[in-house]
């Protein structure tokens, strides 16, 4: 009886691996498959663009430009939804002075493909290279912002060039951290095949760096935002927030719109 306890609590164990293992990229991405928001419907003027990448791929990218602003911020979205999630991060940003290049990476909206982790870098790249090859942005005056699981994206970005910037909101230090964190009981560091490591990318930046994170965040620790403060090089900055995850930008609107101004001033 006990050996028969003994092998159906292991074979479960090796069940729910197994799931594990066959489920990741499903849990790591979740992609809305439409567009039912646009900056238009706050009144914003925007671009709607089509990138193209190497592989041969088309993104759907928006450029909102704001009238009087040097600077342009990439901004690489989260890990679900599409770019109509982000509409309001969009109106938050464009009226406290900043222009905006926002795309979907691909499998994300309706831009094409499915989605990886070296698609998500690949994307990003496409984006610079159109927004300082078509919009003849500098490199100076660009921004690199990365939100969650754009986070990583992000600091892999930051780390290739002179910007003006870079700004990592609500991230991890690295996804394989984040499967122990999250499912403690399994080898999931071994069996992961995403890795997604924010905290080495952060260490090859050399422009000024802003870590935002959320003790109340109930999905990425905010042990991981003070931990890639602590890796980052000089000039850095923290900014701790209150509220949730996706709602502490809002829930903290005054301390961040005054945060970000000083922060981009001080660049």
């Amino acid at each position: 009886m006990i050996w028969f306890i003994v092998i159906t609590l292991l074979s479960l164990y090796l069940l729910i691996t197994l799931v594990l293992w066959g489920s990741q990229k499903g849990m790591i991405f979740s992609p809305g498959k439409e567009i039912f928001r646009t900056p238009e419907d706050e009144g914003i003027e925007f671009e709607d663009i089509d990138l193209h990448t190497p592989d041969g791929l088309t993104l759907n990218a928006w450029y909102i430009p704001k009238s009087g602003s040097t600077k342009c911020i990439l901004f690489c979205h989260g890990n679900a939804g599409s770019l109509s999630s982000r509409v309001d991060t969009i109106k938050l940003l464009n009226e406290m002075g900043f222009s905006i290049f926002i795309f979907d990476y691909r499998g994300f909206g309706i831009s094409e493909g499915s989605p990886s982790e070296k698609g998500c870098y690949i994307d990003t790249e496409t984006a610079l290279d159109y927004m300082q090859n078509d919009l003849r942005i500098s490199q100076e005056n660009i921004v690199i912002w990365g939100r969650s699981l754009g986070g990583p994206i992000a600091a892999y970005i930051a780390g290739k060039g002179s910007f003006y910037a870079c700004v990592l909101e609500s991230t991890f230090t690295s996804i394989r951290e984040m499967a122990v964190h999250k499912f403690k009981l399994f080898p999931t560091a071994q069996l992961l095949r995403f890795n997604f490591p924010t905290i080495e990318y952060l260490k090859q930046i050399k422009n000024p760096i802003l870590i935002v994170h959320s003790p109340d965040d109930e999905m990425i620790p905010y042990v991981m935002g003070e931990r890639l403060f602590k890796s980052a090089s000089e000039p850095k900055q923290f900014l701790k927030l209150h509220g949730d995850h996706n709602n502490c930008y809002f829930d903290s609107i005054e301390e961040y719109q005054k945060a970000i101004k000083s922060f981009m001033s001080e660049c």
